[in-house]
């Protein structure tokens, strides 16, 4: 679910700020609380549009695109509703 989401807005935002290439990595599975998740590289002819760019797509996998979360704790662990990210 998260992949079609992910293509469709990034297909969206490079004609939006004109962006030459780009590279996400998203990392999943067990993360230590503190641990980076995600990597964004953009090429541009402009900087302002690659900054742009990383920023939109940032906003829109915070608060647009599904993900299951699972937070572990010492003794269970619990599914977080999207309301909570």
């Amino acid at each position: 679910m998260a992949k079609i989401q992910t293509d469709k807005i990034i297909k969206q935002t490079i004609k939006k700020f004109q962006i030459d290439d780009f590279l996400i990595i998203h990392r999943f599975g067990r993360l230590l609380p503190g641990e980076n998740i995600i990597f964004i590289l953009s090429a541009s002819k402009h900087r302002k549009e690659s900054f742009f760019f990383v920023q939109n797509l940032i906003e829109w996998f915070k608060f647009k695109i599904t993900f299951w979360k699972k937070e572990y704790y010492s003794n269970h662990s619990s599914w977080v509703k999207s309301e909570d990210i």
